[in-house]
């Protein structure tokens, strides 16, 4: 153990070398982060022998290296950002600063996930490029060649505009192949259908042979495909927003009718109609919860007139009167009740 302990000391002796012979170890350390050496960090704390009278400082400057490395990533990544995802993008300049980093940190995820994203979305941008270009050029020498032709028509001994015609033809068949591939790409590579299919379309405009036709028909038949395995994900999806629409009404239903809220248990039915859900037996909830509350309150409203507290019984009985129109002895007690407060109160006005 002491011979590797040497054996490290040596290494960090030959490493720190450029520092001044003065410095204190725990400054020797921390300059070695500061410059993102963190590995030689490491390497130069360990190799410190326990007794050594630095050696607890260099423990907390031993925590610090992964703190360290962490903002070293965020700075890069950050650094990076600033070139491949402004205006201006620059993705050599990114790379750079990516590539630099992971001379630092060369298995850290996190720059490799970047710098991964960064080479994709050039390679990306540069085929995107060379899409547009041949597209242009593909839609130049559509109009070209069809003028070229009316003009072979028009001078069919020219030989001047019949090789130039012959010459343009010829460049639109090497256009219309390119433009195949880049549809082949397209479609097997990054899954772009409608873009694909645009160019695939312009593709056997310019030249409709077989071999292009094949790939148009195969992109066609994809988007078809596609569409509706989307319209059927679209309908499950509907279908699911729908369950969970149902059963948030169904469960405030039971919740308002609970409380004895009748208008509010008839809207969530109407809710759930909506949806086209049967609600019969809902309804037949809200009747028995409606019968209960009107025997519940004529009960209450019967003990209240007897206790002579005959304004709070025509309360109770006026409270469900909206659900039992057509109670008979709902009716009668809320007519006696009125009539008696009536009575009472011309009673009360005639001895004052």
């Amino acid at each position: 153990m002491r011979n590797l302990s040497r054996a490290l000391l040596s290494i960090s002796i030959v490493v720190l070398s450029p520092l001044s012979i003065g410095q204190s170890l725990v400054l020797q350390a921390k300059a070695l982060i500061d410059n993102n050496q963190y590995l030689k960090a490491e390497v130069f704390i360990l190799s410190v022998d326990t007794n050594n009278s630095e050696y607890k400082n260099l423990q907390k400057v031993l925590s610090s290296i992964e703190p360290a490395k962490e903002q070293f990533v965020k700075d890069s990544i950050s650094e990076t950002n600033l070139y491949y995802l402004n205006r201006n993008t620059d993705y050599g300049q990114a790379i750079f600063v990516i590539t630099q980093a992971l001379k630092v940190l060369p298995n850290n995820e996190d720059l490799l996930a970047t710098f991964e994203s960064i080479d994709i979305l050039r390679k990306d941008e540069g085929q995107k490029l060379r899409q547009e270009i041949l597209v242009k050029q593909g839609k130049y020498l559509l109009d070209v060649v069809t003028l070229e032709k009316s003009y072979k028509v028009l001078y069919p001994d020219d030989q001047s505009v019949v090789a130039k015609y012959e010459r343009f033809q010829l460049e639109k068949q090497q256009v219309a192949n390119e433009l195949a591939i880049q549809a082949k790409y397209l479609f097997n590579e990054s899954f772009q259908l409608a873009v694909a299919n645009d160019i695939a379309m312009l593709a056997f405009q310019l030249d409709p042979n077989d071999k292009i036709e094949l790939i148009y028909n195969q992109i066609n038949q994809r988007i078809q495909t596609r569409t509706a395995d989307i319209r059927e994900l679209e309908s499950k999806h509907q279908q699911k927003l729908n369950e969970v629409e149902i059963n948030y009404w169904s469960d405030q239903f039971s919740v308002d009718l609970s409380k004895g809220n009748i208008t509010e248990s008839n809207q969530a039915v109407k809710e759930l109609e909506s949806f086209g859900v049967d609600t019969f037996e809902f309804k037949i909830r809200i009747n028995r919860k409606i019968e209960l509350m009107l025997q519940r309150a004529l009960i209450r409203g019967n003990t209240l007139w007897s206790e002579g507290r005959i304004e709070e019984a025509l309360a109770k009985w006026l409270e469900v009167q909206q659900y039992g129109r057509n109670n008979r002895i709902l009716n009668t007690n809320i007519s006696n009740a009125q009539s008696f407060i009536a009575y009472y109160n011309e009673v009360k006005q005639q001895n004052q």
